[in-house]
């Protein structure tokens, strides 16, 4: 009887640390990686002016950015240009993880 006593509790005990173990949940989703402008705004001086995109956590992999652009009051190709080229409205940007 004692050895049933034994078993039981040992049983009891597996079934309870297989449900602890197995209730653990995956990580968590990482929220979306938002990239901001480093500056509000930016006048035109000399022949370049230069845009830095900040993002707003690390990344582990390669990065694709999708650029629209909105002028207003000035004209693409008259008034100013990107490289890469932006004359259809938008242009992509890519960064290669690991390099700055």
């Amino acid at each position: 009887m004692n050895n049933r006593l034994v078993n039981l509790l040992i049983l009891i005990a597996s079934i309870m640390s297989l449900s602890i173990l197995s209730a653990c949940d995956d990580d968590p989703a990482l929220p979306d990686n938002v990239a901001v402008f480093e500056s509000a705004e930016l006048g035109f001086e000399g022949t370049e002016t230069e845009i830095k995109i900040t993002l707003s956590r690390a990344v582990k992999s390669d990065v694709s950015l999708a650029i629209t652009l909105a002028p207003e009051r000035v004209s693409y190709g008259t008034d100013f240009t990107t490289d890469p080229d932006g004359s259809s409205g938008s242009f992509n940007i890519d960064h290669s993880f690991g390099k700055c």
